[in-house]
């Protein structure tokens, strides 16, 4: 579903077609619902996209993006980017949980993509945070991936931010 959402996203938003198809497989996976349902193992078949044969490199964890794990303690980030650009196109994603799993699919229309997990930014990381994030992305995309309840939670923390310019 994912791979699919951010499909739309692209063609719909941006007016982006995705420059290549990726092919899944399926895989086994553990489900959400193991959480609800305690002592029970719940596997669930999902699909899996490999973008290795692309030339697409990935970074997972707090030092793929330049500086930023100095000004934000509890960073979670991915930054995936193609080995040869070809679009000149930058996306910056910054997420809840909900943009985790969207991430890796929008490489099919950017060179490169930055995803950055806010949930746990505090309000004194904010400032430098943003131009951190900025300076080291220069994303010529923005995206803010939030599930309903976070975006008010998000949306008036950023709200106080620009209250301090």
């Amino acid at each position: 579903m994912p791979y699919y959402v951010a499909d739309d996203m692209m063609k719909n938003y941006w007016a982006i077609e995705p420059k290549f198809e990726v092919h899944s497989t399926h895989a086994l996976v553990k489900t959400d619902l193991k959480r609800f349902l305690h002592g029970l193992r719940l596997w669930n078949t999902s699909k899996k996209y490999n973008y290795k044969e692309f030339n697409i490199k990935e970074c997972r964890g707090r030092n793929c993006i330049k500086d930023l794990n100095k000004v934000y303690k509890k960073v979670v980030g991915f930054r995936f980017t193609r080995a040869k650009p070809t679009t000149h196109r930058r996306l910056l994603i910054l997420a809840d949980s909900f943009g985790a799993a969207i991430t890796e699919h929008f490489i099919r229309g950017f060179d490169e993509v930055n995803m950055i997990s806010i949930s746990n930014l505090t309000l004194s990381e904010q400032k430098q945070f943003y131009k951190t994030v900025l300076k080291d992305t220069n994303p010529t995309h923005f995206l803010l991936l939030f599930h309903d309840g976070g975006f008010i939670g998000h949306g008036n923390r950023l709200n106080k931010l620009l209250e301090l310019k």
